[in-house]
Order: C-alpha cells, then structure tokens, then sequence
C-alpha cells in the first residue's frame, strides 16, 4: 500500500521492501518507454515502501507516515547504521519531482532527472535491504527508553525534619500542634532505641513518641496518685 501523505503502512517489513522493488522496475519500464508521468510516481512510491519498511522494522511505532515522520526514521536509521547521508537528499527529490514539474519543462531533460534519481532510489533500498538483514532482530524504541531511563540517576529523596513531613508521607493522622515537632528528637530517637517499649508507638498514636511515653503519668496524676 501506498504511505505518502499520512497514510497508515498495511504489512510486513518484507511487504514494504517488495513493494518497493516492485515500483522500481515499473518505473524501470516507464523510463525505457519515455513515460515521464508514472515513472515519476512509481519512483516516489519505491523510496516510500523503502523508508517505511525500515520504520516498521526499527519500531517507530508510527500511527500515520507522513513525509516529515519517515525523513526523521530515515535519518535515524542512516546514523545508527553508517549509511551515506545523501539518502535523505534524495528522499526529499523524490518528493520535489512532481509528475507536474516534470511535465511542463521537457521531456528529455525530464527523462533524464528521472533516470539518475531511479538509480539513487535503487540505492537507498539496497541499503536499508543490507541494513535491516544486518540487524534482524533490532532494539525498539520502548527498549532504548527503557535503557536510557535505567541509566538516569534516581530521583532525590525528599527532605524531611519535622513528624508532618514524615506523617503526611505515610498517610498517618498527626494532631496539628505537632506538625513542627522535630525529627531528631533524643526523647523519641531514645523511645524508638528502647527494646523495652512495647509495640510501636511511632504510627500508632496522634502525637510525637516522647509526648506519648508522658501520657500514662499524666493520667495518673490526674487521678490524685503521686506523681512519679
């Protein structure tokens, strides 16, 4: 199927490459019989199936392919595997070559364009040919992300000095008079430390650890027992 214009590719990576050779040699014929017009759209359509052959195959994951969108794989693809950079010239000539421009200048000068442009043609599919059979089984796009992403260093840790910060982090309830109360702490660090303390009384109550410890003595001075 034809991918010019935002068209969406139908078909394998083999398809396309077919599909592509397929139109060189009809505009192989074209040429040979002085047909200017469909030589013209036959070598457009072969650099088309070429270039989208090695989208498909490196994964672009490309919903349309537009001209902008297979010039940007084509350029990827001719960096990452040493290939002349003059394929995309000629991706672009190929697109310039209008069978109407070609009409309405002359013939044999037409003819003549058409002929040097074929063979370039026929070169950047014996290329991405030679390329995609180097590489048979590439790194997707999500792959290179993925390794590029695990090669990023980890976020920071956030900041924390006070029992909000720490509380709002783990969702737990904090009475509001406390939120400023300081991480470091001794009379907590001491509680937390403590084999003797039993369970934990860090989440388990509305306010900081050494507020908690005093509650039991509170509560029995309240009750008119001597305070300890």
């Amino acid at each position: 199927m034809q991918t010019l214009q935002g068209e969406t590719a139908i078909g394998t990576v083999a398809t396309h490459q077919r599909n592509s050779r397929r139109n060189l040699y009809r505009a192989h014929c074209n040429l040979a019989s002085g047909k200017v017009v469909p030589a013209s759209s036959h070598i457009q359509r072969s650099a088309s199936h070429a270039v989208t052959a090695a989208a498909l195959h490196w994964d672009w994951g490309f919903r349309s392919y537009t001209k902008r969108r297979l010039t940007n794989a084509l350029r990827s693809v001719l960096r990452e595997n040493g290939l002349p950079p003059g394929h995309l010239v000629t991706f672009s000539e190929v697109y310039s070559c209008t069978p109407q421009r070609l009409a309405a200048g002359d013939c044999r000068e037409a003819l003549h364009i058409l002929t040097r442009l074929h063979r370039r043609v026929r070169h950047l599919a014996d290329d991405i040919d030679r390329a995609i059979a180097e590489h048979p089984n590439p790194t997707t796009l999500d792959q290179m992300v993925a390794q590029i992403q695990a090669q990023l260093p980890p976020p920071p840790s956030p900041t924390m000095s006070t029992l909000g910060e720490l509380y709002r982090i783990f969702g737990q309830p904090l009475d509001s008079q406390y939120e400023d109360h300081p991480l470091d702490c001794p009379d907590c660090n001491r509680l937390r430390r403590d084999p003797t303390t039993r369970g934990s009384i860090i989440f388990g109550v509305h306010c900081p650890p050494c507020v908690a410890d005093r509650w039991p003595r509170q509560f029995t001075r309240a009750a008119g027992s001597p305070p300890s």
